[in-house]
């Protein structure tokens, strides 16, 4: 599978995404609901190898989803980018981010997200992420590198 360029599409689960003239995802937005989407490990390993040279090694990255599994995101490249592995993993800023996300829709609350991965030139790893997120009309908005501590 390979992303079209300048195209917009929106996924079985909801979420609207934007691809550039470079085949890179540019954002993606919509309301999250709790569920499980299935996990393809080898879009993930091929997404994390985004990096100088297509390895990983420098930059520990992994295949991260920008919208969760847990809350339908696709497991194809369709919805995975390079992510740094130490903001990406268990107590990094970007899974503190989803858990916050998940409680407060086990909560009973309405989450709704903009995520739009920056890139610098060329690149098919963003920089980092620009990320609006609204829980229950209360709307915030954060950037986040994408490297270790976030």
């Amino acid at each position: 599978m390979v992303l079209a360029p300048d195209v917009e599409y929106t996924s079985p689960s909801g979420h609207t995404y934007k691809t550039d003239s470079e085949r890179r995802i540019t954002s993606v937005e919509g309301e999250l609901k709790i569920g499980d989407a299935k996990r393809n490990p080898y879009a993930q390993r091929k997404a994390g190898q985004n990096g100088p040279n297509g390895r990983n090694d420098r930059l520990k990255d992994d295949g991260g989803h920008l919208i969760a599994s847990m809350f339908e995101g696709s497991g194809d490249i369709d919805n995975l980018v390079a992510m740094n592995s130490q903001i990406n993993r268990s107590g990094g800023k970007w899974y503190s981010l989803e858990q916050k996300w998940s409680q407060a829709l086990a909560d009973g609350k309405t989450v709704k997200v903009k995520i739009e991965p920056i890139y610098s030139d060329d690149s098919i790893r963003p920089s980092q992420f620009k990320i609006a997120y609204e829980i229950n009309g209360e709307t915030k908005k954060i950037r986040m590198k994408n490297q270790s501590g976030g």
